[in-house]
């Protein structure tokens, strides 16, 4: 579940079968890689090194690349999010993915508190 959080609006949205828990944990993630992705001189190897750290912390290519993608253009559906992570530059990013978290981390906060009071 992500937001547009740079555009000021606000949409939870949320890899396929993941519940916002493990949302935050593919956005830690994707911020963690968000530094070596800007830095790849061009997409293919920019795709490589993501597969590879997919692969390594087995999970889906898609479901790690969504949370990130959302975080960083505001949409699942964007320009490229390797030459929008270079354009945008290491910091940008990376402030971008740290707003994320924060309305992610505040909404599971939400979510707990809302499950102690159902029961």
């Amino acid at each position: 579940m992500l937001c547009r959080i740079y555009l000021g609006s606000c949409r939870r949205q949320n890899p396929k079968k993941c519940d916002l828990a493990k949302t935050i944990e593919l956005l830690r993630l994707g911020l963690e890689l968000v530094r070596p992705l800007a830095e790849m001189p061009n997409d293919e190897q920019a795709e490589s090194f993501i597969k590879t750290k997919a692969e390594r912390h087995e999970v889906k290519l898609g479901d790690l690349m969504m949370p990130l993608r959302v975080a960083i253009t505001g949409s699942r559906v964007s320009p490229p999010l390797f030459g929008s992570l270079r354009i945008l530059g290491t910091e940008c990013s990376q402030a971008r993915v740290r707003r994320a978290l924060e309305k992610l981390n505040g909404w599971l906060l939400l979510e707990k508190r809302d499950n102690l009071v159902k029961r």
